[in-house]
């Protein structure tokens, strides 16, 4: 059986056919042998199927690249193995622009706290 253990959205973003893509990594955890595998994607009106080719055994990460959320938007990312479809894992993605204000929010807590006499 293979699963997708986790999902991280990142800071890193590129140019792709329909504007700016930020990249995703996946964890991925196969608890067979090695396999051909692939995700659909899907987000808001956007849905793609992505092949990440042989997948080994235990846990691996994979990077794909989702369209840059312009508002706060739910991610569904779903296995595609021979067996089928499994089932989707559904993660809420928050607009760039809030992403950048939790880091600055929470580089600020952290240097009001280690910057605090003991």
């Amino acid at each position: 059986m293979i699963r997708v253990v986790d999902t991280q959205p990142t800071v890193f973003l590129r140019r792709g056919a329909h504007g700016l893509e930020q990249r995703l990594r996946l964890q991925v955890h196969n608890e067979g042998t090695p396999a051909g595998m692939g995700v659909r994607l899907r987000l808001g009106a956007w849905e793609c199927e992505v092949a990440l080719g042989e997948v080994p055994g235990g846990e691996s990460w994979h990077d794909v690249f989702i369209p840059e959320a312009g508002a706060a938007a739910e991610l569904a990312v779903q296995v595609m193995d021979a067996g089928g479809a499994g089932a989707p894992r559904v993660r809420k993605l928050l607009a760039q622009q809030q992403r950048r204000n939790q880091h600055r929010s929470k580089q600020q807590t952290r240097q009001t706290t280690h910057g605090a006499s003991p």
